[in-house]
């Protein structure tokens, strides 16, 4: 993926099937009524996250969550986002000075049949439109990485807004094959962040799919 400037980003491969209650106590995570599954993959983010505080120049310490939003707290003067998806976690942390906000998604590629029937759920008209005639493989690897890209745009934009909004709130208007897209939202969200406003959006595949970025600046 192409780097951002005053971004840090670090990557991670875990075995949540290996992990034991014992290395979660070590993190205050045993007790959180998640599996050891989901409390892994939990705990590969935050120290994804731990590592990319420390390239930033800051203590690697593990984030805690929101008490409302279940969002992580980055430190004052950071942003980042962070994401996990079959034993893989990944993490970015930027400068808030540079970086209004950040959303960076990891998806398992879609199997072809599974993602010929979630087609109408990810993909909007127009969307649907610009594809038709790939073949299964690339309809796959397509609708895998709009619906990475929306992620990371919802991930981006909900911590500003407040408003929850769905794949067919944002759609691609611009794509190019060298790891670029441009998501234009379809609905107002706030008075800051309304229909029309398009937001820029790294890709790359990425070990079993798709990792996505999306970035706003300040």
């Amino acid at each position: 993926m192409q780097s951002l400037p005053s971004c840090h980003l670090v990557t991670t491969g875990f075995d949540a099937a290996a992990s034991t209650v014992q290395e979660l106590d070590c993190f205050g995570l045993s007790s959180s009524g998640r599996s050891t599954k989901r409390q892994a993959e939990f705990l590969a983010g935050r120290l994804c996250a731990a590592a990319s505080l420390q390239a930033a120049g800051y203590p690697a310490i593990i984030l805690q969550r929101d008490a409302e939003s279940g969002r992580p707290v980055w430190p004052q003067g950071l942003c980042g986002s962070i994401t996990h998806s079959h034993g893989m976690a990944v993490s970015i942390a930027g400068f808030s000075q540079q970086w209004h906000s950040l959303g960076l998604d990891l998806e398992r590629m879609i199997a072809p049949a599974r993602a010929l029937r979630l087609q109408k759920a990810i993909l909007t008209p127009h969307e649907q439109a610009q594809l038709k005639g790939l073949d299964e493989e690339a309809l796959a690897r397509q609708t895998t990485l709009l619906f990475s890209a929306k992620e990371s745009l919802f991930k981006a934009l909900n911590p500003l807004t407040g408003v929850y909004f769905g794949f067919q709130d944002a759609q691609v208007s611009e794509y190019t094959q060298d790891g670029r897209l441009t998501l234009q939202l379809q609905r107002d969200l706030s008075d800051s962040y309304h229909s029309g406003m398009e937001f820029p959006c790294l890709w790359i595949p990425y070990g079993h799919g798709m990792l996505t970025l999306v970035y706003l600046a300040a």
